[in-house]
């Protein structure tokens, strides 16, 4: 009987310190109100000449915040919904939001829960991203001079993971295009935790169900296997935050049966498929320096630097989107 107890107390053990590890890691995901970093200069709508309009929509009993993007006589038949990646807002992405804009598209981008403007005392969980492009479409939906239009999302990473899922929810939108999408939270937990603490990742994705409910529950392959419409992922093969074969586009194509799926496969371009080959490499020698700086010599070292380069499309990727998505 005494080894019973003892065997109980270690199993309780062994639970309790998977618990603490757990939320440590999931808290320093999500527990924070993200702002964007002062000394990083973003692109701007105005650079772009592109105008914006505010707009607002609940999640919940939240309000999120965003603009719609638009310039010149633009396609009145069609809306993109822009889902932006984790550890940045809508604002990183003008680039990409102003490159549609500029080429006759109204295009709403916003920032999710626990994001800048947005309400929320922190990001909540991995299906946070799904929730905000879900209210993101039920807005679009009600208002009537949008209510009619064409829906199709494009989203990087955290929005990639949500673009790819969004369409089990909202399968009448017309078209996606996922930029480095990761296929579920268990697969990008696995892959993002150091080896010697994998062994928590059940219990990380256990506390990602219960803050994100049905939508941190979301896998992409079953989401895109149920979806008629056009689907184009995008991602490079040696992508170091989500790995290609295990979380990323690679596993989708070993494991979706969906015919309709067109794949574009890039090289060299990390996490960041739809920049040049040149920003990137402005980025890793960026990357690298900053590692080595901190306080007011970080600070000057990042005002010195030329985000806009590093952040430059490929417009061949990007033209890919239009091509085989919106204008399909």
């Amino acid at each position: 009987m005494v080894f019973l107890y003892i065997a109980l107390g270690l199993i309780a053990l062994f639970l309790i310190v998977c618990f603490v590890l757990a939320k440590i890691s999931h808290d320093k995901f999500f527990n924070y109100h993200y702002e964007a970093d002062p000394d990083i200069p973003l692109y701007t709508a105005e650079e772009f000449n592109v105008s914006k309009d505010r707009v607002e929509f609940k999640n919940g009993k939240n309000t999120l915040r965003g603009y719609l993007y638009h310039k010149g006589d633009y396609d009145d038949k069609k809306i993109i919904i822009y889902a932006h990646g984790m550890f940045s807002n809508h604002n990183a992405y003008m680039q990409d939001i102003c490159y549609f804009a500029e080429r006759g598209y109204l295009v709403l981008g916003f920032n999710y829960l626990g994001v800048s403007d947005s309400d929320g005392k922190n990001l909540k969980a991995f299906g946070s991203s799904i929730e905000g492009v879900d209210a993101a479409i039920n807005y679009v939906k009600t208002q009537d001079n949008l209510k009619d239009k064409d829906i199709y999302v494009v989203g990087h990473s955290w929005g990639g993971f949500a673009t790819c899922n969004i369409v089990k929810f909202h399968p009448e939108i017309k078209g996606i295009a996922a930029l480095a999408p990761f296929v579920s939270v268990y697969k990008i937990v696995r892959c993002s935790l150091p080896k010697a603490v994998r062994f928590i990742t059940p219990t990380v994705v256990l506390i990602d169900y219960v803050c994100g409910g049905k939508y941190s529950r979301c896998n992409a392959v079953k989401s895109l296997n149920g979806y008629n419409g056009k689907a184009l992922l995008i991602q490079s093969t040696d992508d170091l935050v989500v790995n290609y074969d295990k979380a990323g586009v690679g596993l989708i194509k070993n494991k979706a049966t969906n015919k309709n799926i067109i794949y574009q496969i890039e090289e060299n371009k990390g996490h960041q498929p739809h920049y040049t080959l040149d920003g990137i490499k402005l980025m890793h020698e960026y990357e690298a320096k900053a590692r080595t700086l901190s306080g007011e010599d970080l600070k000057n070292y990042k005002h010195s630097c030329d985000f806009h380069k590093m952040g430059e499309l490929d417009s061949r990727v990007m033209d890919l989107i239009i091509d085989k998505v919106i204008e399909a």
